[in-house]
């Protein structure tokens, strides 16, 4: 039986699989491919949005939406994978 952190590193996975799956399918990738430094600043900017949301709820599974657009801790865990 797989421990606890090996289930979690394979639904982040397959989390990650899907996300892209999906954001190709949309054209989110017909661009030239980014730099290595572009992707990592782009993986910080999320992130730091992520923590603002984080700081601002206090909530790390917080979503809730701004019209139709979510908001919050999940929604930017998400860009991150995007």
């Amino acid at each position: 039986m797989p421990d606890d952190i090996e289930v979690y590193t394979n639904n982040l996975y397959q989390m990650a699989i899907q996300c892209n799956y999906i954001a190709t399918t949309h054209g989110w990738h017909d661009k030239p491919e980014r730099s290595f430094g572009d992707e990592i600043a782009l993986c910080h900017s999320e992130l730091s949005e992520m923590l603002e949301e984080y700081r601002i709820d206090g909530k790390p599974d917080s979503i809730s939406y701004t019209g139709n657009k979510p908001v919050g801790v999940v929604s930017e865990a998400v860009d991150v994978f995007i």
